[in-house]
């Protein structure tokens, strides 16, 4: 019963055991900082999500402050996001278009209305992702996340990104647009901005240009010097007070008073000084007080500051750019993967296209399990190391022994290319040889029948006559005979007694080192492997086979009277080992019985 507490409250766990002097000025530290960057993102990504701006600050609150009951990690910093935030506005603003709250008469939207819609909307989808989220986690599924690569997730980010960018665009130019969420959303939505682009609202456009130029040149400064500076310069503060001094300046033409934020002092931005949970629940406590105090003076912000710290924030995403040709260069694999995240993202939405990633990302992972790769494996310098044959390394094929490596496990998909590949890389033509060997048996066989319906006859006709027959033919029937008897191999049968030629190699090695598991597909294809190199002459062992593997093989009733447990080696030198002792024995065999 502890345990099972200590896992869904982990705070219970930590939190008796938190060094308060080390720990707990560096959790005060960085739980301020991660507020006073919530302030700011968590009023702008309220646009992506198609709610009024004091929402992200609930947003950054409630999760913020039951997670650090809750969660598990020490690092994680809870909040709004943006490609979260966007997804979802894309539902928000489709269930609750402007359309269906226009004013009669006046053609003006009930703001109002529309806002009170899309909050509910908003509350009914985050209810389904806890409850979501909850179950899965309760399931353990986590583990899906292993599906989703790092160049998926940037490739998606990116693109994602780009839907951010273009959907600040209507608050950064002043332009009313409507919402879309439909497929090509993304190119629909530049088209009726470009219609609409001489409808800019010039002073709209200059406040932007002035806070991302403001924004971007902190930032810079931050990253350049930030060796060099005890905190990075809260840029996205010193931009919410230039939306309240262009307020105030403009207001006081018109005999407004003025308006302000009760946070007057120098505030720090994210530090790495954060040990635990606490940080989060100091930031979580900071936007409270936000909330409960501040909160009005940040409805009259102009959306289009809050566009530009959106904006601003996506900076580190759009250098994920240059991931196109770092991947050209180490993995096309992975390239594909990111451009067709990408791609699919920008064209389909953001819900399609992460599915259409994640499918595709599985596809790619069975492609290139399809398409292995396969080597010879030679000896380096008589030791027990071993690695690919080639010309520019040391290492060097066995005389009469192969060894076969693949990098890829062994089932359904690609069992039939490996024993294709196998073939191929032992230079014989091993289905060709046996049909060889198969027609030079049955010739034997059709001549042996020969010579028995020979001396069925002879014997016939003897029984029948006085016995003459046998004797005035004598010589020809003896001739006949020692013909036909000349003709037929002797027992036993080799390929060399058939007339066939013989493989240059008598033994075969499998590494199964890279064979993560085996199917009963992989298991029929290995059997057939066995017995068709048998059928040539050559001895067959696997080497390296890991222990799951080696189940796999027993529960597919692998093994029998002539594929015994005998064949399986723990690395490739003791297979080799044996090999050449078996060798030798049969080689002093052969010289003894020569003595004799």
């Amino acid at each position: 019963t502890k345990a099972l507490l200590f896992q869904f409250l982990p705070i219970l766990h930590w939190l008796p055991q938190y060094p308060v002097k080390e720990w707990l000025l560096g959790d005060i530290v960085s739980g301020i900082s991660v507020g006073i960057l919530q302030l700011p993102q968590g009023l702008a990504y309220a646009l992506l999500a198609g709610v009024p701006p004091v929402f992200g600050l609930y947003s950054s609150f409630f999760p913020v402050f039951v997670y650090s009951f809750f969660g598990t990690s020490r690092h994680v910093s809870v909040g709004s996001f943006a490609v979260v935030s966007i997804m979802i506005g894309s539902v928000t603003e489709s269930l609750a278009p402007n359309e269906n709250f226009i004013l009669p008469g006046n053609e003006t939207i009930d703001t109002i209305a529309r806002d009170r819609a899309r909050v509910e909307y908003m509350a009914a989808i985050t209810l389904l992702v806890g409850l979501f989220q909850l179950f899965l986690g309760l399931v353990q599924f986590g583990f899906v996340v292993t599906y989703l690569s790092e160049p998926l997730v940037r490739g998606y980010t990116t693109a994602a990104t780009i839907h951010v960018t273009v959907s600040q665009l209507k608050h950064i130019l002043g332009l009313p647009l409507s919402e879309r969420s439909q497929p090509l959303s993304l190119f629909y939505s530049l088209v009726s901005l470009l219609r609409r682009i001489h409808k800019t609202n010039i002073g709209t456009l200059v406040v932007s240009a002035v806070a991302l130029v403001f924004l971007f040149a902190v930032k810079e400064i931050n990253h350049r010097f930030h060796s060099k500076l005890c905190m990075p310069i809260p840029t996205e503060l010193v931009v919410e007070l230039i939306a309240l001094g262009l307020s105030n300046l403009t207001g006081s033409f018109f005999h407004c008073f003025a308006v302000t934020s009760s946070m007057s002092r120098s505030l720090v931005q994210e530090s790495t000084g954060g040990n635990t949970q606490i940080a989060g629940s100091i930031s979580a406590i900071i936007i409270l007080v936000i909330i409960l105090k501040a909160g009005e003076l940040f409805t009259c912000l102009p959306r289009a500051i809050l566009s530009s710290i959106v904006i601003a924030n996506l900076k580190g995403m759009y250098k994920q750019f240059m991931d196109i040709p770092l991947l050209w260069w180490t993995d096309r694999y992975d390239l594909l993967i990111w451009l067709a995240t990408f791609l699919s993202t920008i064209c389909l939405n953001l819900d399609m296209g992460l599915g259409i990633s994640v499918v595709f990302g599985l596809v790619t992972v069975t492609f290139r399990t399809q398409l292995p790769h396969y080597s010879l494996l030679g000896q380096v310098a008589k030791s027990d190391i071993y690695r690919v044959a080639e010309e520019k390394t040391l290492a060097k094929e066995l005389p009469g022994v192969k060894i076969f490596q693949s990098n890829s496990p062994l089932y359904f998909a690609n069992a039939e290319l490996y024993a294709k590949s196998l073939k191929m890389k032992m230079a014989v033509d091993v289905d060709k040889l046996i049909e060889k060997k198969k027609k030079a048996i049955q010739k034997r066989k059709k001549a042996l029948q020969k010579v028995s319906n020979l001396a069925e006859s002879i014997l016939a006709k003897t029984q029948k006559g006085s016995g003459m027959e046998f004797l005035t033919n004598k010589e020809v029937v003896i001739g006949s005979l020692k013909t036909l008897s000349e003709s037929i191999p002797q027992s036993p049968v080799t390929l060399r007694s058939l007339g066939l030629e013989k493989p240059d190699f008598h033994s075969l090695i499998l590494d199964f080192s890279a064979v993560c598991f085996i199917d009963t597909v992989g298991t029929k294809i290995l059997k057939n492997i066995f017995n068709e190199f048998r059928e040539v002459e050559v001895e067959v062992f696997i080497a390296n086979c890991p222990s799951a593997v080696l189940r796999q093989l027993e529960n597919g009733s692998f093994f029998n009277d002539d594929i015994t447990p005998a064949s399986i080696f723990a690395s490739i030198h003791d297979a080799v080992s044996y090999i050449c002792s078996g060798q030798n024995s049969r080689a002093s065999s052969l010289s003894e019985i020569t003595a004799v």
